[in-house]
């Protein structure tokens, strides 16, 4: 399984509440919504429920983007990646 992990600046949406997103990077369209699919319910059942960027609450530790053929996963702290690549291997 590989991803990418993409610090955001003020260029990106969810900067205000999120550091990072991660992307997954397979080739494979399939493969790459599995992918999406296997992190977003980790995320889920470790960090509790969030909902899609756009309707997301401030406080959430995590969030997921699926608009405009995005596929990637927010998180909000330095915490949250260090459990999320200890997880699926950095």
């Amino acid at each position: 399984m590989k991803y990418k992990i993409t610090k955001l600046d003020k260029r990106h949406n969810g900067y205000s509440w999120y550091k990072y997103y991660i992307t997954p990077t397979s080739r494979d369209y399939i493969e790459c919504r599995m992918d999406l699919i296997e992190f977003r319910n980790w995320c889920w059942h470790t960090y509790g429920p969030s909902a899609e960027l756009g309707w997301n609450v401030k406080d959430s530790k995590w969030a997921w983007d699926t608009e405009y053929k995005y596929k990637r996963i927010y998180l909000k702290s330095d915490e949250e990646m260090t459990f999320f690549t200890l997880k699926f291997g950095g």
